[in-house]
């Protein structure tokens, strides 16, 4: 059913656009944007000295743009700013956005305290999310309003990982700095002004769909007025939910569980708007072409019947832009339609993909930080993968037929949805690392959505702005939400009957995706080609064979140089107000806690510590290990134990389980998890010791077999030794009564790295404790700017007393300790290394950067 024939090669307007690319990312990361100008340079061939200096131009001005655009350090905020303190608020809406779980993202400007217009506003705009689901039905912010709020502000603060991008980039390029937070009727929210004309059309259409799919539909009496949420939010709900996210790009009424499972079963981009979204305006052109067809046919005689369709469809196109809110994705398949209609406007030969070209080169102009937006990236590998795909479907494939034509349908359906997959593989993979086995359910719901779900609900919304409710739009949307009913009826069957997996990949790095994608130019370029084109797949197929394995030479190499070194390294990944620790040594990993948040769309488990974990590493762990059942420590190891390959895991011998606890506690998840998986057990008390191999272990040193604690004091503290030197003391969430009896065990508690317990609570204050460790460093895992105030003042003191420096991933990101030779000289100071770009008085650490501890000659 393939025929081989060849794509069209590629243009050298084209390439310059591809040089420019790789410019803009060798700004950033020299070493692989200059490997993709290299490579875009093979596919060009041989280029003439003029053609080539243009080429080399492109890459220099792309490089300039980047390094002109990219976000500065965080601006110093006005004095009447204290980070974390409650104050009240007044700023101007820039944008508002419908998020799961019936929150608001609203983006505020001119952010200063209410009322003091003579204060300095903040530097940057404010992210303020607006969590409504216990507030009483009102109206939303609208861009161009003033808002007044009380809430705690902080500054943006991501994650710092080695091998993990940082959330505090992606609102650093759009200007965000700070953040604030409200629940309910708490933060005493109000609105003033009339917003922008264009938001408040824009807010009537939508609040006016939301009030038609509500159960009790009513009048909507206010601009932006909302229904309640619906009761309760089963099938049915959210699939009428799925239809202000499918036209405004609106989620509100999703909830996280239905986003979850879409995003297991692979199909949570079809909930993004997109390029199948402007199908719409194309359906609306194709209907007015065929019109003018039939009345006006001389018409076609100056514009072919191509250039017509898409000259008409660019006003609905325009329009729907509008609609949903321009984001990404939606603006390069706009720009693709523009792109094409002023090529067929001047006549002028044009190539396939030069709409796609045209449209990165817009948005590389208007916005050249895009080429590290994940949405773009995703956007723009897809289309192209699909154009890439194209020519190898034979046109001669029987169509005269209906069942010809379903025929060719349905193979140029799964070709297309191969090609997206197989072109954004190598971005989902270093982004995600997760693959989703259920992809092919793609298949089956596209067309759908595509021909039933968009057309019906599009009419339907068309029909309720122009006519006000009325039965025909109710039907319109209950015909369009019956395909989502039955598609989130399915996924919940499979979720229950444990069906709705997800696998974990080794994360590549950026020279394998590199290497991926000469491979897939190589095959396109040489499929059918003779001559320059097939000299060009010939080089670019070597440049693969040199790339694709880097990634496993480069791991090989970091192996072998940990068994020269003797190499043990201690992970405290920054995790938020949570704790995961990593141990590393040659041959082995272990994991001791991963986190757990109370949010139920992140889980730093899944978000942070399995794409750490996987950076160029398979996902395999020789154990791993639970101090105790608090959320913040094992909810995240739920999706470590399903998704990566574990050998064993380990926890405390008290009850684990406490009997208060029901079957949705994270204790009998973790435990359901563990017993799905077949994960062998063990249990561990005070004595134990668990053999690492080469005289490194794992000693137990609380709790001890039988007693009466609580969660916190019943934590498995373990000494990291290496023949009989104490290298690390992990100590969990182990408060002062637990503290005490380590204290009165009489247990050697000397080691170099003291992992302070509770996160510096005050409830774990014990100087008593810190002589006892006599550690050379302190670190501690917590939030940035934590409601509890942790690290505590006087835990700090105590420890500055001793002349114990303190290292926080709060502050730092990743703390990293590493011993190295630590056979040859086992009293040797760990090397420590943070991810962080601050500056900390007494050491000065820049990511990726080693320090040196005070009083260590080395």
């Amino acid at each position: 059913m393939l025929a081989p024939r060849p794509a069209p090669a590629l243009l050298f307007r084209q390439i310059c656009v591809l040089a420019a690319v790789a410019g803009v990312w060798a700004g950033r990361a020299p070493i692989p944007g200059l490997t993709a100008a290299v490579l875009v340079w093979i596919a060009a061939g041989a280029l003439p000295r003029a053609r080539l200096a243009v080429f080399l131009l492109c890459v220099a001005a792309g490089a300039g743009l980047s390094l002109a655009t990219r976000p500065g350090a965080p601006p110093t905020p006005p004095d009447w700013f204290e980070a974390g303190s409650s104050v009240r608020l007044q700023g101007r809406v820039a944008e508002v956005s419908g998020q799961p779980d019936r929150r608001l993202r609203v983006l505020l400007e001119d952010v200063r305290p209410e009322g003091d217009l003579a204060a300095a506003p903040l530097p940057g705009r404010v992210n303020w999310t607006w969590d409504r689901n216990k507030s009483a039905p009102g109206p939303r912010p609208l861009p161009g309003q003033t808002v007044g709020l009380t809430a705690k502000l902080r500054p943006v603060s991501g994650f710092a990982n080695e091998g993990v991008g940082d959330s505090s980039a992606y609102w650093a390029a759009r200007n965000v700095r700070f953040s604030a937070w409200t629940y309910g009727d708490r933060g005493q929210v109000t609105l003033s002004g009339p917003g922008n004309t264009a938001a408040v059309l824009r807010e009537r259409w939508r609040s006016a769909l939301e009030t038609a799919l509500a159960p009790d539909a009513s009048p909507v009496s206010e601009v932006g007025a909302e229904t309640p949420p619906p009761t309760p939010d089963d099938a049915t709900s959210q699939a009428r939910a799925m239809l202000p996210a499918l036209l405004f790009g609106d989620r509100y009424g999703l909830d996280s569980a239905t986003l979850d499972m879409f995003t297991r079963a692979g199909l949570v981009h079809s909930l993004a708007l997109s390029g199948q979204h402007l199908a719409l305006a194309a359906t609306a052109a194709a209907l007015l072409v065929w019109l003018l067809s039939r009345g006006r046919a001389a018409v076609l005689l100056r514009l072919p019947r191509r250039g017509l369709l898409l000259i008409t469809a660019a006003p609905p196109a325009a329009l729907y832009l509008w609609v949903g809110g321009a984001p990404p994705s939606l603006v390069r398949a706009a720009l693709m339609l523009l792109g094409g209609a002023l090529f067929c406007l001047s006549r002028r030969a044009r190539a396939p993909a030069d709409p796609l070209f045209f449209a990165v080169l817009c948005l590389l102009l208007a916005w050249p930080q895009s080429v590290f937006d994940l949405s773009v990236q995703l956007s723009v590998l897809s289309v192209a993968g699909i154009m890439a795909a194209l020519p190898w479907l034979r046109p001669s494939v029987p169509a005269r037929t209906p069942l010809g034509r379903a025929a060719r349908g349905a193979l140029t359906l799964i070709v297309v949805s191969l090609a997206a997959q197989l072109a954004t593989l190598p971005i989902t993979l270093h982004t995600f690392g997760r693959l989703t086995p259920l992809f092919p359910l793609n298949l089956l719901w596209l067309p759908l959505l595509e021909l039933v779900v968009l057309p019906l609900a599009a009419l339907g919304a068309v029909l309720l702005t122009a006519l006000g409710p009325q039965p025909v739009s109710d039907a319109l949307f209950n015909l369009a939400a019956f395909p989502g009913q039955g598609l989130i009826t399915m996924l919940e069957w499979l979720r229950d009957h444990g069906r709705l997996v997800v696998e974990q990949g080794l994360r590549p790095l950026a020279p394998a995706a590199l290497g991926y994608a000469a491979a897939g130019a190589a095959f396109v370029c040489l499929r059918g080609r003779r001559g320059a084109e097939s000299g060009a797949a010939r080089r670019l197929a070597l440049a693969a064979a040199l790339l694709l394995p880097l990634g496993a030479v480069i791991r090989e190499t970091q192996d072998w140089c940990a068994r020269r070194e003797q190499r043990v390294t201690l992970r405290v990944l920054d995790v938020g107000q949570s704790q995961a620790l990593a141990l590393e040594w040659p041959g082995g990993r272990l994991l001791l806690d991963g986190g757990g948040s109370l949010s139920p769309r992140f889980d730093p488990g899944r978000d942070v510590v399995a794409p750490a974990l996987t950076a160029n590493r398979p996902p395999r762990l020789n154990m791993v290990l639970a101090s105790h059942a608090d959320l913040d420590h094992v909810r995240g190891l739920i999706a470590i134990l399903e998704t990566f390959d574990v050998a064993a895991f380990g926890r405390s011998a008290l009850p684990f389980i406490r009997e208060k606890d029901g079957d949705d506690s994270d204790a009998a998840r973790l435990e359901a998890m563990r017993l799905r998986r077949r994960v062998p057990l063990r249990e561990f008390r005070a004595g134990d010791t668990l053999d690492l191999g080469g005289g490194l272990s794992l000693d137990i040193v609380h709790p001890p077999e039988r007693g009466r604690f609580s969660s916190n004091n019943g934590s498995l503290v373990a000494r990291l030794t290496l023949r009989g030197h104490g290298l690390a003391l992990l100590c969990g969430d182990a408060q002062k009564p637990a503290l005490r009896r380590m204290l009165q065990s009489g247990a050697d508690l000397r080691a170099d790295v003291l992992v302070l317990p509770h996160h510096g609570s005050a409830t774990s204050l014990s100087p008593d404790f810190y002589d006892a460790v006599s550690p050379r460093v302190a670190l501690i895992s917590c939030g940035a700017y934590n409601s509890f105030g942790f690290p505590r003042p006087e835990v700090l003191a105590a420890l500055a007393e001793r002349g114990i420096p303190v290292l926080t991933t709060a502050r730092h990101g990743e703390l990293r300790a590493t011993w190295t030779g630590a056979g040859r000289n086992e009293t040797a100071a760990p090397v420590l290394t943070v991810f962080r770009p601050f500056r900390s008085p007494g050491l000065a650490p820049t990511p990726g950067a080693s320090l040196s501890l005070p009083g260590d000659a080395g």
